[in-house]
């Protein structure tokens, strides 16, 4: 698996990209943003499975907006993949993103994935 610093949505954009992942033995990316006009749980490219970010940890800072695209998700019926970096999330940032949890278990129905099952299991739907 791999997501590249920054995402540069530009490098996924380009055959090349998807050929080097392949050429490297990767075979699931997450390196793009999720594209609500076509919301899709993952989308194959080139043999790579892409699973598309939702949001980053960054979004707790801004509540209303995490909750809108949680609830975007929902309606979309696509991962709300949310990229966490872990040096960003101390303690204050790990109390936030557990109420943010809490409020998204009590609006939705909750399955935690592993990026790796995220086809698998949209797959069956």
């Amino acid at each position: 698996m791999i997501r590249v610093p920054s995402i540069v949505v530009n490098w996924t954009n380009k055959e090349v990209y998807y050929d080097a992942l392949l050429e490297e033995g990767i075979k699931l990316d997450s390196s793009t943003y999720q594209d609500f006009t076509n919301p899709r749980a993952y989308y194959i490219e080139k043999g790579v499975a892409v699973v598309p970010i939702v949001a980053f940890e960054s979004r707790f800072d801004n509540h209303r907006k995490s909750l809108s695209l949680a609830n975007k998700s929902a309606r979309a019926k696509v991962p709300f993949h949310l990229a966490l970096h872990p040096q960003n999330l101390g303690p204050q940032e790990l109390s936030d993103l557990e109420d943010f949890l809490d409020v998204i278990e009590t609006r939705h129905e909750v399955t935690y994935l592993n990026l790796e099952d995220v086809q698998s299991y949209y797959s069956t739907m």
